[in-house]
C-alpha cells in the first residue's frame, strides 16, 4: 500500500480550487541578473555559473561544474510537496546505489532558513543527507517547470531531459549511465495559457475572439500543462474552468464530495476501471496523457454553481460514458469511538507532540503524532477494510499511535486500539457512497 500524507490536503485543493499557494518561505538567495539566463533545450551544455547556497553538504555552497563526469540529476522539489518528501528515501537509496557515478542535487526555491526550519522539525530527512540548494530562482530559469517534483537529468555536462519524479528510478539511471537515448517521456516547454480568460475561446487560447455569454467545452488533456482549476464571475457571466483531472476530481467537484477520492466508499460498476485508477502502475504522466480531461463551462451570471455542476455531470455523461452519482446503501462498517464513562481519563488520551506528523514510508516504523480520530479513519480508510467512520466521542481526543508497520487485519487494529482507549466497532450502516456505472447501466 502506497499512502500520501498529502492525500487529504489535495482533497481540500480539489473541491476548493486553490490556484495559488503563498509560500512563506520563499526568499531570493541568488542577487544574480536573470536577463543573463534563459531556458536550456536538450542537447545544451550546462553553462558556466556561480556557486549555490547548499544545505546538506560538505561546505555551504556547491558548484554544478564540479560534477561534470558523471551523471547530474537535479529534483527540484519543495517542504509543501508532498509527493517530493514522500521520494527523498528512494532517492536518498538511489544515490547510495550509485555513488560516484551518479550526484543527486535537491533543488528548493524556498529560504534556507525556512528549509533549514523544516529539517529542524524532520530530523529523519536532514539524515538522508541530499544536498539541497535553497531560494532557488536562476536554474528555475534554464529548467522551467510548471509543477513538482521535476527532475533534470544532465549527463556529462548536457541537458539530456526532463522529467516527473516516478522516472527517477534504478532502471532508468543504469540506461543513462549506459550511454542509451534518452527515450522517456519529458516535461517539454509549453505555452501556459492565460486562466484569467476563456481557454478555448479567445484569440491567443487557441480559439475565436467574441463576447461568448454561454458554451461548454470537454477535450481531452492539454500536454504539458499542470493540474489547475478554477471560477471566476466577470460582467454577466460565470466561468468554470479544469486542467488536465482525472475522472474522480472532475466528479468531486460536480458532486460536491470528497467520496471519489475515498476507495472504500466508491462502488463500481464499469466496463473498464482503468478509466479512473491507473491499475497498470504506469509513469504517472503516461497513463494522464489519456486519462485526464479539460473542461470550460460559461453560462449567463444568473445561473448557479449547483447549475455548472450538473452541465459538467452531462458533460462527463456523453464525452466518456460514465455516471456518477452519490447514493445511500447499507454498508458493513466500522465505527471508531471513546467511551462514554468519565473513568477512561486514565488511559492515554494525550500526545506528547505540539504538532501533527504523520509518516508512512515502506520498510520504516509507522510514525503518527498529534493525531485525532478523524485522522485515524482517514488512515484506516486507505486500506482494503470496511469503511471507518468516527461515532461522536464525548471529548476531543488527540493522541500519538506509533507501530512498526500497519495493522493488516480489522482484529489487530482493534487490539491496538484498544491500548488508547478507543473502540473499533463493527455494524451495519446507511452511508453515502459515490456510485460509477456505465451510462446504459442501472445502479447497482
Amino acid at each position: 500500500m502506497k499512502l500520501k500524507i498529502w492525500v487529504r490536503e489535495l482533497l481540500c485543493l480539489f473541491l476548493g480550487f486553490i490556484a495559488m499557494v503563498f509560500t512563506p518561505g520563499f526568499k531570493v538567495d541568488q542577487p544574480v541578473n536573470l536577463d543573463n539566463y534563459k531556458a536550456l533545450t536538450k542537447g545544451d551544455s550546462l553553462p558556466a555559473m556561480a556557486s549555490f547556497p547548499v544545505l546538506n553538504y560538505k561546505s555551504t555552497t556547491i558548484n554544478l561544474a564540479d560534477f561534470k563526469d558523471r551523471l547530474l540529476v537535479l529534483d527540484f522539489w519543495a517542504t509543501t510537496c508532498g509527493s517530493c518528501l514522500e521520494a527523498m528515501p528512494s532517492i536518498a537509496k538511489l544515490q547510495e546505489q550509485f555513488k560516484g557515478h551518479v550526484q543527486v542535487v535537491d533543488v528548493d526555491y524556498e529560504h534556507a532558513d525556512y528549509v533549514a526550519a523544516y529539517f529542524s522539525k524532520h530530523p529523519a530527512k536532514k539524515a538522508l543527507g541530499l544536498p539541497v540548494i535553497t531560494g532557488d530562482i536562476l536554474l528555475k530559469k534554464e529548467f522551467p517547470y510548471q509543477y513538482l517534483p521535476h527532475v533534470v537529468w544532465i549527463r556529462n555536462g548536457v541537458f539530456i531531459g526532463a522529467t516527473d519524479g516516478d522516472y527517477l528510478n534504478a532502471i532508468n539511471i543504469e540506461k543513462v549511465l549506459a550511454n542509451a537515448n534518452f527515450t522517456f517521456t519529458t516535461k517539454d516547454q509549453v505555452n501556459v495559457p492565460d486562466y484569467h480568460v476563456p481557454l478555448f475561446l479567445v484569440s491567443g487560447n487557441n480559439g475565436a475572439t467574441g463576447s461568448i455569454m454561454a458554451s461548454s467545452v470537454f477535450t481531452s488533456a492539454m500536454p504539458g500543462l499542470q493540474l489547475k482549476a478554477g471560477w471566476d464571475t466577470s460582467g454577466q457571466k460565470t466561468r468554470f474552468y479544469a486542467v488536465n483531472h482525472p475522472l474522480l476530481n472532475l466528479f468531486a467537484v460536480a458532486l460536491n464530495s470528497g467520496l471519489p477520492f475515498i476507495p472504500n466508499r466508491r462502488l463500481l460498476a464499469i466496463h473498464d476501471s482503468s478509466l479512473i485508477l491507473n491499475l497498470k502502475h504506469d509513469y504517472e504522466d503516461q497513463w494522464a496523457a489519456s486519462h485526464t480531461y479539460c473542461s470550460q463551462i460559461i453560462v449567463p451570471g444568473n445561473n448557479s454553481k449547483a447549475q455548472i455542476k450538473e452541465l459538467l455531470l452531462a458533460e462527463i455523461r456523453s464525452s466518456v460514458g460514465l455516471i456518477g452519482v452519490i447514493a445511500k446503501y447499507e454498508m458493513n462498517c466500522l465505527t471508531l469511538s471513546t467511551p462514554v464513562n468519565s473513568s477512561t481519563a486514565s488511559l492515554p488520551h494525550h500526545s506528547l507532540y505540539k504538532l501533527k506528523e504523520i509518516s508512512i514510508e515502506p520498510g520504516k516504523p509507522v510514525i503518527l503524532h498529534h493525531i485525532d480520530l478523524d485522522d485515524l479513519a482517514w488512515l484506516m480508510n486507505e486500506q482494503a477494510i470496511p469503511p471507518v467512520i468516527v461515532e461522536i466521542d464525548d471529548k476531543p481526543l488527540v493522541f500519538d499511535l506509533d507501530m512498526s508497520a500497519l495493522p493488516n487485519s480489522v482484529d489487530v487494529w482493534k487490539n491496538l486500539l484498544a491500548t488508547k482507549g478507543i473502540m473499533l466497532n463493527t455494524c451495519k450502516r446507511q452511508l453515502d457512497m459515490f456510485v460509477l456505472t456505465d451510462a446504459d447501466k442501472h445502479l447497482p
